[in-house]
């Protein structure tokens, strides 16, 4: 019977491997919602010269039109999905 744990320097590599991917999951939640402001505030200068109004549903949800709101969006999905 093994009654043996994995010393803390055994560990070492896992935790730093989880503490990386949290770090880079946050920078990509982070560049998604920067994506969507950045569009919304571009569109709503647009739209003031033609006197429209632009809402936040319309810039973040289902905006194919975008590339970088695509972007924003497909970083985080492929991202949480390959941790499946």
């Amino acid at each position: 019977m093994l009654n043996e744990f994995p010393s803390p320097s055994d560990l070492q590599g896992a935790v730093q491997g989880t503490i990386l991917y949290f770090c880079v999951y946050a920078i990509l939640l982070s560049f998604q919602s920067f994506s969507k402001f950045y569009l919304l505030a571009q569109k709503k200068q647009e739209a003031k010269k033609d006197g429209k109004k632009v809402s936040l549903r319309a810039v973040k949800y289902y905006n194919r039109d975008d590339k970088l709101a695509l972007l924003g969006d497909r970083s985080v999905g492929n991202f949480a999905e390959w941790a499946l």
